[in-house]
């Protein structure tokens, strides 16, 4: 709950550009703390579907991570050293972590969705035996 609290106080922070360094940052520390603990959470033994999606899910966290990343990049500029000018560097990473958190986003939201749908469908089953 704290991890995703910080991950949605600094992206937009980050967006309406209120303390950018600290925004960045708060929504790394947000991004880990959430993929941590979503990874640390025991898997019930639903089979095959159920361990996939939440290997889907450790993914997501690992984009969301790599997005924190990016961001503090975008406050830092410190990967712009590896490229050979500034334009190279902003049309290949320069901002990249929106497309980044979009699509960890919605691997969650659908891995959230499938989960709940299939724990339900399982309970449902034990009501009828």
């Amino acid at each position: 709950m704290l991890g995703g609290l910080l991950m949605v106080a600094g992206a937009v922070s980050y967006i309406l550009f209120f303390c950018q360094e600290v925004a960045a940052w708060g929504y790394l520390v947000g991004a880990v703390v959430y993929t941590v603990v979503q990874a640390l959470q025991t898997e019930d033994d639903g089979g095959i579907v159920l361990h996939r999606l939440h290997q889907l899910q450790r993914l997501s966290g690992l984009l969301l991570v790599l997005s924190g990343l990016l961001m503090v990049d975008d406050v830092y500029l410190w990967l712009l050293p590896l490229f050979s000018n500034y334009f190279t560097f902003v049309t290949y990473l320069f901002n990249k972590w929106v497309l980044l958190m979009l699509i960890g986003a919605l691997l969650q939201l659908y891995t959230t969705l499938r989960i709940a749908s299939l724990k339900n469908k399982e309970q449902s089953k034990k009501e009828w035996q």
